[in-house]
């Protein structure tokens, strides 16, 4: 794939399904990531590696509010005893 900025590369990584392959929880998750570019217009791999933990994070809040719109009200917020 083409990505010739740090917002275009984010967008795509938000697009892969990360919870087939990471747990995702309530805090964000930060996988240890090691970044290496050759010819690439995103040549600093700092951005590379903001870029794709950015676009997992999208992911996560995406899958964390899905998660949340299937619980009911007193699952959220707790039962009243």
């Amino acid at each position: 794939f083409h990505a010739g900025y740090e917002s275009t590369l984010s967008n795509y990584v938000a697009g892969i399904p990360w919870p087939d392959y990471l747990w995702f929880r309530a805090e964000p998750v930060g996988p240890p990531l090691k970044v290496q570019a050759e010819k690439s217009r995103l040549y600093h791999t700092d951005v590379i590696e903001r870029g794709v933990l950015s676009g997992i994070e999208k992911r996560r809040q995406f899958f964390m509010g899905l998660k949340l719109q299937n619980k009911d009200d007193g699952n959220f917020y707790g039962r009243k005893e």
